[in-house]
């Protein structure tokens, strides 16, 4: 069967070869494709309980309050730490796609999926940092 049978094909020979290594450049765009619909749905899952939150807080002072001390808690700090990693990820392997549909760097996908993914640990690094003293203060 060739590479080009889609994208489970190429996840299943990924997984079947127990390396735990992406050999090539066709399984290095399938991890790109799976983190980015599911950061997609992570992101699109927070938008919506994020408006729904807010609109029940809308209705009285207590509940706003109570929501306020609720997202306050290192819990949901850590919550945001993560939210920040998903959305990272998904704003650079959007400008990857864009790059390619643009007909920039298709011969190296592989080293820019994987300059992408440093980039995102470097940020979500810088991230925690930041939010590091803000949740230790409330743990």
């Amino acid at each position: 069967m060739p590479k080009t049978m889609g994208f489970g094909y190429a996840l299943k020979r990924s997984l079947s070869a127990g390396t735990g290594t992406l050999k090539d450049t066709h399984e290095a765009g399938t991890l790109a494709w799976l983190l980015h619909r599911f950061t997609g749905i992570v992101i699109v899952a927070y938008l919506v309980l994020h408006i729904h939150s807010v609109t029940e807080a809308a209705f009285s002072e207590k509940s706003f309050d109570d929501l306020l001390v609720l997202y306050s808690s290192p819990l949901f700090l850590l919550m945001d730490l993560l939210l920040f990693a998903a959305v990272t990820f998904h704003t650079l392997n959007g400008i990857r796609v864009m790059m390619f549909d643009w007909g920039y760097g298709v011969k190296s996908q592989r080293a820019i999926f994987y300059a992408m993914l440093g980039l995102t640990v470097i940020f979500v690094v810088i991230g925690l940092t930041i939010m590091y003293p803000v949740i230790a203060s409330r743990w």
